[in-house]
């Protein structure tokens, strides 16, 4: 399922975030959208909820990289995350994983390479 969401393509980097988040609240067709996408995920956790005897509890997890200028949406996200699931849903836990790269340890890692 895809949300319709700002670009960030051939933005100035200082202000991404900024503009992103911006053009997110201007523009009602990206929460509309977010809106929609949330909705039909409730509703096809609704169907397959009746196949269970119990499905109270939806784990949600969003993973994404720290880098990325979209992050300034999370919060919206979330918040509309829990005002949508369906009736059967009495709990929803929610997870943020942020991806980082770091350098390569070689030298810098504190141990004695060969010979050392």
């Amino acid at each position: 399922m895809g949300i319709p969401l700002p670009e960030t393509a051939g933005r100035d980097p200082r202000t991404v975030r900024q503009d992103i988040y911006r053009e997110f609240h201007e523009a009602s067709r990206f929460l509309a959208g977010m809106n929609r996408s949330l909705r039909r995920l409730s509703n096809s956790i609704a169907a397959s909820g009746r196949l269970y005897s119990s499905f109270d509890v939806i784990q949600l997890s969003i993973i994404t990289r720290v880098d990325d200028p979209l992050n300034v949406l999370l919060p919206e996200a979330a918040l509309l995350a829990r005002a949508v699931p369906s009736p059967s849903v009495t709990s929803l836990q929610t997870d943020l994983y942020a991806l980082m790269s770091s350098p390569a340890l070689g030298e810098h890692s504190g141990s004695p390479g060969p010979g050392g």
